[in-house]
């Protein structure tokens, strides 16, 4: 029997997720007039009956940890998409375009061994699906771009003398100089 995909599981069955994150953490800082400051999620809709939907449709976005709390951020970051066109289950959005990301959101938070612990949590019409999903790097992201070199450091204070070394080589001896006068006359002994 074929498993019916319904709109709460088309996340792990028929998403193409493309989260082009295109090296935002540099980017929000040296690299904004050329990497986009957007990710595309593209997904397929299914209504409750496994049928792949068309229309518009009210879609809420909000990234999130791995317990699907806000991210320990001062700005955490969602955003609404009013009408979204549908066709055939097939959408796609671009996050960021409503909401900016706020500076310094994709390199802060929670980690493990891949990196930040970033999931994108996803409303239709009201409900949030799940799982959420994790954001990862794209390969431009991964490649990432050299940043400008950062400013000097203080100068840290001095370090303790070291030890005398030891005496050197002893010179050559200078040439003998010229003789000097003859010195006075002493007196005759009686």
């Amino acid at each position: 029997m074929e498993r019916k995909i319904t709109r709460r599981s088309f996340l792990t069955r028929g998403v193409a997720l493309t989260i082009s994150v295109g090296g935002l953490a540099g980017a929000m800082r040296s690299l904004a007039s050329t990497v986009p400051m957007v990710l595309t999620y593209q997904g397929f809709l299914t209504g409750s009956d496994g049928a792949a939907q068309t229309g518009s449709f009210e879609m809420a976005f909000r990234i999130v940890d791995g317990t699907g709390a806000p991210l320990p951020s001062l700005d955490p970051w969602q955003e609404l998409h009013p009408s979204v066109a549908v066709q055939g289950g097939f959408f796609s959005v671009h996050l960021g375009s409503v909401t900016p990301f706020p500076t310094g959101l994709f390199g802060s938070g929670p980690t493990d061994a891949f990196g930040y612990e970033h999931y994108l949590e996803v409303t239709v019409e009201g409900e949030t699906l799940s799982p959420n999903l994790r954001i990862t790097g794209s390969a431009f992201a991964v490649q990432g771009a050299v940043g400008p070199t950062g400013p000097t450091g203080p100068v840290g204070e001095p370090g303790p003398t070291g030890p005398i070394g030891p005496t050197g080589p002893t010179g050559p001896v200078g040439e003998e100089g010229s003789e000097g006068e003859e010195g006075p006359t002493g007196d005759e002994g009686v």
